[in-house]
């Protein structure tokens, strides 16, 4: 399909006015997105498929279908660089997206955040309202495993990377510094001990392996 350049008119189909085209479209280049080959090909759409994110779209299929191919694009890390005007956003579907919405803008996030290059970014960028509050055992274990990783991905790479969140956070990404995922989801005054103490209980507690072994990254990486 790449050779007979089937991956140049689906990105052109991204564009076409009719909102089913452009779904079937979305869902195809997300399963040809896991080819190795055809990542290589696909920058072009990156940029259409997160204005899809970005919008305030009346279909939520689309929105997760977007955040579904960009999801498998972002396994590797060839056009990771296409995301950094978005991850604000990304972060506030977490607050405000349905259920399959927030999950799969999770997955993005960790996916993401296995770059460490990005890692800056991701905790300069502002942070979900209710990030804490899904650090709870009653929490959906789906939901709940990636918000754990994609903490734990971020307070280790800070930790190994030595971070100074008053020189290290690039500017252009930044929120005000109250707001930013570092300090009001992570390090700030207010917050830091609140998350010490869940991701204490769910390491001891929680009756998923994958859970208790995520949090203690996190208990790890904030403890000293």
């Amino acid at each position: 399909m790449r050779e007979a350049g089937c991956l140049f008119t689906l990105q052109n189909l991204l564009s076409y006015r009719n909102s089913a085209v452009q779904l079937a479209a979305i869902k195809t280049l997300g399963n040809l997105a896991l080819n190795e080959e055809n990542q290589k090909e696909l920058k072009g759409a990156v940029p259409i498929l997160l204005s899809f994110v970005t919008k305030n779209l009346q279909s939520d299929k689309l929105t997760l279908s977007a955040l579904l191919t960009l999801t498998n694009i972002a396994v590797l890390q060839d056009w990771h660089d296409e995301f950094y005007p978005v991850l604000h956003t990304l972060y506030n579907l977490v607050d405000t997206g349905n259920p399959q919405v927030k999950l799969q803008s999770l997955k993005l996030l960790v996916n993401l955040s296995c770059n460490e290059d990005m890692v800056p970014s991701l905790l300069a960028a502002q942070a979900p309202r209710r990030l804490i509050y899904l650090l709870d055992p009653s929490t959906n274990e789906e939901i709940l495993l990636r918000v754990l990783t994609l903490l734990a991905n971020l307070t280790v790479s800070a930790k190994e990377q030595q971070l100074d969140p008053t020189i290290d956070l690039p500017a252009e990404d930044k929120a005000a510094s109250p707001e930013t995922i570092r300090y009001a989801a992570i390090y700030g005054v207010n917050i830091y001990e609140k998350i010490r103490c869940k991701v204490f209980v769910l390491m001891n507690q929680h009756m998923n392996e994958d859970i208790r072994m995520q949090a203690r990254k996190i208990y790890e990486a904030i403890k000293s």
